[in-house]
């Protein structure tokens, strides 16, 4: 449910904001894993579980960088 809701908010904002970035698409990926896996596509869960740690990685160093900047 985490990664759904994850992935409609990274949607609606790209859309909103018209601004498709890394980040979003690292949102949205998991996603297409978990249906990956689930109709039997071979390591589709590691792709999602993989993605999700990046989408992690890439917001916490965009989070420092963003405080940084404000410094």
């Amino acid at each position: 449910m985490l990664m759904m809701l994850s992935a409609v908010s990274a949607i609606l904002i790209s859309w909103e904001k018209d601004a498709w970035v890394l980040g979003h698409w690292l949102a949205m990926l998991p996603v297409v894993g978990v249906i990956g896996g689930i109709v039997g596509i071979q390591h589709a869960f590691t792709f999602a579980y993989v993605c999700l740690w990046m989408a992690f990685g890439h917001f916490v160093i965009r989070g420092i960088q963003g405080m940084k900047a404000a410094n």
